[in-house]
């Protein structure tokens, strides 16, 4: 059921246009004043307000500002008994979305009831399609074969089912963020938004505020009312991304704040309560910090009722052929370069170099690649000196025979991978001529 707050400071139309309203099956609240009102709007946060042009205090107008503050979703209808073109434009410029003149009849109220429907129903679309571009646009880059990957998305899909709290840890760039997104997506969730607050941008006052919101005058440079990300992510979900990054202090509201779902805006005790699953990440150890006393236990074990671990790059090398595939694919399509193609060298340097940025850091240099390709292949130059520079493995010598050689590089790629057609693909050779060399040089 949609909530509606009535705004006005005659009893009589709160009276008459509150019962039409709750006819159409609105919860509604009254205020006569417009400082009643926002304490309401703060509180139970109305999807529609009937707002009075002419209040004592501050006016409608004022009023229709404060409110779009408080709530930048809602829809206002100003109440006027002087109908007239310069009122209706100063309501559409104060952020109104329509206007109703004194005496009014029920079948207007019932009409524009309808239509605030169908326009928050709209906006609810557009924030939903948008959420889904975006997961389209993290899930298209999450490609892998890699078993223990494989495994980690399936238990990120049942963890999904629930509202449980999850803990993602990882080194940067192995894709925490994209489980978190693809987690939101697979849940019940997935139409309402997925809102991230990063730890790491801001100082502690600063972050308090970004989490839960502040009042206007909460502290110096709090010049207007803020909806803190906990509020914004209602009915969704919060990502909270780099927590081992939070201090400690804040840690405390968060266990909090995660008992029973309640928080209070900076500079206001008014509790608030909202409808939220919290998923964090991190790329620190936590059990180092813990025992260092720079992060809360009881606040870990809040958080990782759930715990996935994203390995680096490095521990599945089995998913750079398929990621330099899929990147190569995805960088040529929106540079109008179809067709490119790394040579062997090319492909032998990125699958020797360990990735330290991991899939973040691939990806950037296949996309550099494609940007700086000036014809269909791509050369070893135009990689980026620290993969061409990367000590190997191997343990070639100068005097080695061309067969030590094939030998010792088909047991470097050998080595790598889970099954004999990877290898050959990377060997650029049929299975069938890899299990000869193999047998040639008594590998088993």
């Amino acid at each position: 059921m949609e909530k509606v707050i009535l705004i006005d400071d005659d009893k009589n139309i709160l009276t008459t246009l509150g019962i039409c309203l709750g006819s159409l099956n609105l919860e509604v609240f009254q205020a006569s004043s417009g400082e009643a009102a926002l304490q309401i709007a703060r509180r139970e946060m109305p999807h529609f307000a009937f707002v009075d042009l002419k209040l004592s205090g501050m006016d409608g107008i004022e009023v229709t500002k404060e409110l779009l503050k408080v709530n930048p979703s809602i829809l206002i209808v100003i109440i006027t008994a002087h109908a007239a073109i310069d009122t209706a434009v100063e309501s559409i410029k104060a952020g109104a979305h329509d206007y109703l003149a004194k005496p009014f009849r029920t079948a207007q109220i019932t009409h524009i009831v309808a239509k605030l429907r169908q326009i928050y129903a709209l906006q609810a679309e557009v924030v939903s399609l948008r959420d889904k571009l975006r997961d389209i646009h993290s899930f298209e880059d999450f490609k892998t074969k890699s078993p223990s990957m494989i495994h980690i998305l399936e238990s990120a899909q049942k963890a999904a089912g629930s509202s449980a709290t999850v803990l993602i840890t990882g080194e940067t760039g192995t894709g925490k963020n994209a489980v978190a997104r693809m987690i939101h997506n697979w849940s019940y969730r997935k139409s309402a938004p997925f809102v991230t607050l990063n730890c790491t941008t801001l100082n502690e006052e600063l972050l308090t505020s970004e989490l839960f919101g502040h009042v206007k005058g909460a502290f110096t440079g709090a010049i207007s009312e803020k909806t803190g990300k906990v509020e914004l992510a209602d009915k969704g979900t919060l990502f909270i991304d780099e927590i081992g990054a939070m201090p400690v202090s804040l840690q405390t509201s968060l266990l909090n704040f995660l008992q029973f779902f309640e928080f209070e805006k900076v500079g206001d005790p008014t509790p608030r309560k909202v409808d939220v699953r919290v998923i964090a990440a991190s790329n620190r150890d936590l059990d180092e910090m813990i025992a260092e006393e720079l992060f809360r236990e009881d606040l870990f074990f809040r958080l990782s009722v759930i715990e996935l671990h994203i390995p680096p790059l490095r521990e599945h090398p089995e998913d750079i052929p398929v990621l330099i595939e899929h990147f190569l694919d995805k960088f040529s399509l929106i540079n109008s370069k179809q067709g490119l193609q790394f040579d062997q060298s090319s492909l032998r340097a990125m699958m020797s170099y360990k990735w330290p940025g991991n899939v973040r850091e691939l990806m950037n240099v296949i996309e550099r690649c494609v940007i700086l390709a000036e014809n269909k292949t791509i050369n070893p130059y135009l990689l980026p000196q620290r993969i061409l520079e990367e000590k190997r493995d191997d343990i070639l010598k100068p005097d080695m025979t061309l067969a030590e050689v094939e030998k010792a590089h088909i047991l470097q790629v050998l080595q790598r991978v889970h099954s004999q057609q990877e290898a050959a693909e990377i060997l650029g050779i049929d299975p069938a001529t890899l299990w000869r060399k193999r047998r040639k040089y008594g590998i088993s």
